[in-house]
């Protein structure tokens, strides 16, 4: 008898509106005895979903090659380039990447031309 209200709020509507449908005319116990079953195979079945999953993942990308998807903003355009593709410059002390050797010269220029 507790089951059932437990149930009921926890599953949406339409899979409550479903099981009224399936059992209208079950008693108490038989309706209490079928979620519970119902209950129990759903947990099962998300316990197989997600032993599969991590049993069979791809090993990810990013463990073999950590710069791979790492993005750097260029300071002159500021364009986002992959780090790896990245011109890196040191200007005052500071390592900066550039998209290329023109956005670098022209972002010394700049820096030049402040001072």
């Amino acid at each position: 008898m507790v089951l059932k209200p437990l149930i009921q709020h926890c599953l949406p509507p339409f899979a409550v509106d479903l099981v009224h449908w399936a059992l209208p005319t079950v008693g108490e116990s038989t309706y209490n005895e079928f979620m519970a079953r119902f209950a129990l195979i759903a947990l099962g079945i998300l316990i197989l979903f997600f032993l599969f999953r991590w049993a069979f993942a791809s090993p990810s990308k990013k463990a073999d090659n950590p710069d791979a998807t790492d993005m750097v903003k260029d300071p002159n355009c500021r364009m986002y380039v992959p780090k790896p593709e990245a011109i890196r410059k040191t200007i005052q002390g500071n390592e900066l990447f550039f998209c290329s050797e023109k956005c670098a010269e022209e972002y010394r220029n700049k820096q030049a031309s402040a001072r």
